[in-house]
């Protein structure tokens, strides 16, 4: 199921095998999707990161399912490069149904969790604003299974012109403070 290094304690690293499907038709291009996790069970880490993102991926699409915090924090997810995550440039902010509750991040796409161990089920799609474009945009939306709590958001980041001249072949997800874990459920992620 893939490469895991549990070198550091508590963080996992997963480089994935790649699978590309291509579906060709009469006036469309080639459809290329990379599978980096699927269906993946995450609980007992404080982050995880998966790299492996190809260098001609424009959209990555996470989908969480059951996914818990240990403690009232928010989800923070990162891109990064060959040299590691990046932490700053982003624009970020999550609210509930109502608007109110919001929470804004400059770390990272943040996505608002703000209760421990609720199963949160939703998506979160990042993507290039175009093929040679640093800027990318997230947007997100969700519920709390049994609570009917509806989370929604977005945001934009800037790659760094010091990483310029790398592409984007990492992503990662933790808790803002760095001090819980990830206690349950399962992610999806693929690029295209």
């Amino acid at each position: 199921d893939g490469i895991r290094d549990t070198s550091v304690t508590g963080v996992q690293t997963c480089a994935l095998p790649i699978y590309i499907r291509h579906v060709t038709q009469t006036g469309l291009q080639n459809f290329r999707r990379v599978v980096l996790a699927d269906n993946a069970s995450q609980s007992g880490n404080s982050a995880v990161e998966y790299t492996g993102i190809p260098t001609w991926c424009t959209k990555i699409t996470i989908v969480f399912h059951d996914f818990k915090l240990s403690s009232n924090d928010e989800l923070k997810v990162q891109l990064g490069t060959s040299n590691g995550i990046i932490t700053s440039g982003y624009q970020s902010a999550s609210a509930n149904q109502n608007g109110n509750a919001t929470k804004s991040m400059t770390a990272g796409f943040a996505i608002d969790f703000n209760t421990s161990n609720v199963a949160f089920n939703g998506k979160m799609v990042i993507e290039r604003c175009s093929p040679t474009s640093d800027l990318w945009g997230s947007e997100h939306n969700g519920a709390w299974a049994g609570l009917g709590a509806l989370r929604m958001g977005g945001g934009t980041w800037l790659k760094p012109s010091s990483e310029s001249s790398r592409e984007v072949d990492r992503i990662k997800m933790s808790q803002e403070s760095g001090s819980g874990t990830i206690s349950g459920g399962s992610v999806s992620i693929w690029c295209e």
